[in-house]
Formats: structure tokens, C-alpha cells, sequence
């Protein structure tokens, strides 16, 4: 559909509470400050013939739609004017002049700051989504809230509302095949191993009283540094006898246990059994990396976190990529490339080059990738991205949904950030891929009872 729709590229959504930004006028007189935002959309490349017709819907935290504009005819510059504050997500529409719905895309804003998203990567409502998938990482409480809600110290209102969603057939259509939990299920983060096995007991326990529990959706667990990792004098250094209290504890839902070992050649250098920390395992033409980004090579110094094993993933990156059976390849883990909190929030440093050239460039030949992104959490709010791949080529997405339960960063808890929920991904009829991120607001406190139902946050196409 974007290679028939040649008038969206350039294609510039501003989103603002600014009010200059409306048709000029014309008489001389200043115009009338409107209440509300304005959203004005700007095309650049609008060609007359395609007589497309242009919509924009404004929805409120809780789904209910709260602003419509009238349908006009697409223009280089329109305005919409009179938009609640109270929008926190808008949903532009393209239709023909016979009122056939062509293409849709949605996303959250703050209307009291302006927002600019360049060319919508538009959805084809003619090209539905044949399987879906969803993950979330980071549903657990706050630090040091853990006492009061042992045996699980996961955010457990959240928790047992978005499985009762994700399970939920009258919500999900097609139903969703996996759901891929990304760590920090629990709070943890001390010496020893015995808070852990009672935290992760207690998660199990509120997991089986979801509809999620008797789903056909097959549960995936990851684990991230609260489940790894100790913190001693407010630093993190490994834990090493976590990695096999998490694999026990959590083995009916790690499907593949193919990950390095300390086996000769052992190249990443793994100082424990890592096989079912990092794994892998293929559904249909998907193949699905699960990366334990605190692999324990020995160093039991606040140096020794943040490691993915490289050697590993490049080989199986390359069978994928000689794999005629797959056409995606989804890569996980915990501890995001590139963030918003700096030093210490991410993957080791001196490995972010030679992960982010191998997802973007597998053989080292510029021959093309199946990765279809990277998708981590550890950061508690929801973010996408596009990085800049070295020494190649192109970018990789990569989509931060770590907005799961814990309590976000002060600085993303209003919207568009600030909300809860988890993500979906699907691919189409056609092979494309969309990106559905879901949420609801954050209640005080964020693990209040009654939580509520999401609603869709983002809605876009990720790939063609």
C-alpha cells in the first residue's frame, strides 16, 4: 500500500496545544484562541489525483472517543482544532472518496507539548494480520514494596488484567500465539537464592489463577537483573546460583534449553550453565531469540553485568538467515541497546556496536537481515526507536515495553508514555508487520485493585 500511496511520504503529524497553526485569516483581525490542542497534519507530497479523504479521532485514557473531525479532502496543511487535553491517544484515517477505509494509524500524545511523528507508517485495513504476539517485561512492584506482597512481588492487579486480556478470544483476533515475558517478573535483587524461589513460587501461583494459565497462548519467560543480580552498598554484581533457582522454578515455560554452555569451544566465555537463560525455538516462519543480557562470565564485579553472548547469537542468527523456513527473526532481552537513563541502564558498552552491526547485518556482507527488531524492557515506560546500524546500511527498531507494572521513571508517567500495559506484534496476509502497544493509566498506587482494560496506545506498520 505505501508503494500505491505515493502523496504520504514526507507525510509530517504535528501535534500540539499551540493554536497558530490553523488555516491564516484572511480579514486582518487576530483569529480567536481556541480551547484545547490543535493537531495540524502537513503533506508534502499530496498529489491531486489521488482524492483521498482525511479523518482524525481523539480518544481519552480509558478508550472513549472524545474529538472527530469532519472528513475533507486531504490537503497539503489541514488543521484540527478544539482537541480535549484530555486526548491522550488520536487515530488518523485515510479513506477513498467512496468512503472505503484504506489505512489507519494511531499514536499517544501529550497535548499540552508539541509532537512531531514524520510519515505515519500507516496500517492496510486490507491487509489483516493472520498471527499476533505479545510481550511486556517489568511487572514488578517498586523497590522495597516487596514485604507486603509476598509471596509475589509482582504488580498483580496489572498482572492479572492484562492475562485475563491477552487470553481473552473476544479481544484478540486472531488469537495470540506466545506471550513473551521480558524479566523482572519479581523484585528480588539480594543475596542468595531463597527470597528469589519464594518470589518466583508466589508468581506462579497468581499465574495459575489467570484465564491466561488455561490459553492455548504458550507463556515464555526471560529473566532480567532483579532476578539475576544482587545489590550490595546500592551496586549490582552477579548472583550466579539464580540462574538455576529461575530455570527450576520457571522450566514449564522456557521452551528450548539450546543456549551456551561451558562446553569446549565455550567462546562467550559463560562461567554457568546458560543454556536456558538464552535460547531460542522457532513457531512457524518466526523465530524467536531469547538473550539473557546478564550472562555470568565470571566477573563477580559491578564490570560483570550487561553481557549477551555474541559468538552464540551470531550463529544463530546466520542459520536463520540460511533458514528457508523462516522469514522473521524476533530478538529478545532484558537490558535495552540505547535508553533514556544513561551509564549502567543497558547492555555492556563495549559490546552495543557488535550486537546492534550483528542484528542489522548477520553474515557481515550487507546481504540483508530477517531481524525484524529488538525488543527489551528494563526501562519502565514504552518507547520506539530506530538505531543507526554500524558499519551497514539501514537502522534497527527497537521497541522498549517495560512498562508493565513497575513504577515509571517520574519524567514518562504523564502520557505519552505514562501508561501500563504490554505489546502486541502481528504479520499480515501480506508478510508486514504491525506494532499494537496497549495500555491503561497508572493508578496511585500503580498495584491499586479493579485495574482497568487497555486500550490501543500505538498502531502502526513496522516493516514491509
Amino acid at each position: 500500500m505505501r508503494a500505491k500511496i505515493a502523496w504520504r511520504l514526507g507525510l509530517v503529524l504535528m501535534l500540539s496545544s499551540l493554536f497558530g497553526c490553523s488555516d491564516a485569516d484572511n480579514s486582518g483581525n487576530e483569529p480567536e484562541q481556541p480551547p484545547g490542542g490543535t493537531v495540524v497534519v502537513l503533506n508534502a507530497n499530496v498529489q491531486p489525483e489521488s482524492q483521498l479523504i482525511a479523518r482524525l479521532v481523539g480518544f481519552d485514557q480509558f478508550g472513549g472517543e472524545l474529538f472527530i473531525s469532519e472528513r475533507t479532502p486531504l490537503r497539503q496543511e489541514m488543521a484540527y482544532q478544539r482537541i480535549p487535553n484530555e486526548v491522550v491517544t488520536v487515530r488518523l484515517d485515510y479513506f477513498t472518496v467512496t468512503d472505503e477505509l484504506l489505512e489507519s494509524f494511531s499514536t499517544s500524545v501529550n497535548l499540552a507539548s508539541a509532537v512531531t511523528i514524520t510519515d505515519p507508517p500507516m496500517v492496510s485495513e486490507g491487509d489483516p494480520v493472520t498471527q499476533w504476539f505479545a510481550y511486556m517485561g517489568c511487572n514488578r512492584v517498586a523497590d522495597g514494596a516487596g514485604s507486603q506482597n509476598l509471596p509475589s512481588t509482582a504488580n498483580v492487579p496489572n498482572m492479572i488484567q492484562d492475562f485475563a486480556e491477552i487470553a481473552d478470544p473476544e479481544l484478540q483476533s486472531p488469537i495470540l500465539s506466545h506471550l513473551i515475558m521480558v524479566g523482572d517478573l519479581v523484585v528480588n535483587h539480594v543475596p542468595g537464592t531463597a527470597t528469589l524461589a519464594s518470589q518466583l513460587e508466589g508468581w506462579k501461583a497468581v499465574f495459575q489463577t489467570t484465564p491466561l494459565s488455561g490459553s492455548d497462548v504458550q507463556l515464555v519467560t526471560l529473566a532480567g537483573n532483579h532476578e539475576m543480580l544482587q545489590k550490595i552498598n546500592d551496586e549490582e554484581t552477579q548472583n550466579p546460583p539464580t540462574g538455576e533457582v529461575f530455570t527450576q522454578a520457571m522450566m514449564d515455560f522456557i521452551p528450548a534449553s539450546n543456549g551456551p554452555t561451558q562446553a569446549a569451544p565455550n567462546l562467550d566465555g559463560v562461567a554457568r550453565d546458560e543454556s536456558k537463560l538464552t535460547f531460542s525455538f522457532q513457531s512457524g516462519n518466526r523465530f524467536f531469540i531469547q538473550l539473557n543480557t546478564d550472562t555470568y562470565t565470571g566477573d563477580d564485579t559491578p564490570a560483570g553485568i550487561g553481557f549477551v553472548p555474541l559468538y552464540w547469537l551470531q550463529d544463530q542468527l546466520i542459520k536463520a538467515q540460511d533458514d528457508a523456513s523462516i522469514d522473521h527473526v524476533f530478538v529478545f532481552g532484558h537490558k535495552p541497546i540505547k535508553g533514556e537513563e544513561g551509564a549502567g541502564e543497558t547492555i555492556a558498552p563495549s559490546q552495543i556496536d557488535a550486537f546492534t552491526g550483528m542484528l542489522c547485518n548477520p553474515k557481515g556482507d550487507n546481504s540483508g537481515t530477517k531481524v525484524r527488531g529488538y525488543f527489551t524492557a528494563h526501562a519502565h515506560y514504552w518507547q520506539q526507536r530506530s538505531l543507526e546500524c554500524p558499519a551497514s546500511d539501514g537502522t534497527l527498531l527497537q521497541i522498549i515495553s517495560g512498562n508493565g507494572g513497575t513504577s515509571p521513571e517520574q519524567a514518562f508517567f504523564l502520557p505519552p508514555n505514562g501508561y501500563f500495559g504490554y505489546t502486541k506484534v502481528g504479520i499480515t496476509e501480506s508478510g508486514a508487520l504491525v506494532l499494537e502497544a496497549r495500555g491503561r493509566f497508572i493508578t496511585v498506587p500503580d498495584d491499586a485493585p479493579g485495574q482497568a482494560e487497555t486500550t490501543v496506545r500505538e498502531y502502526r506498520n513496522i516493516h514491509n
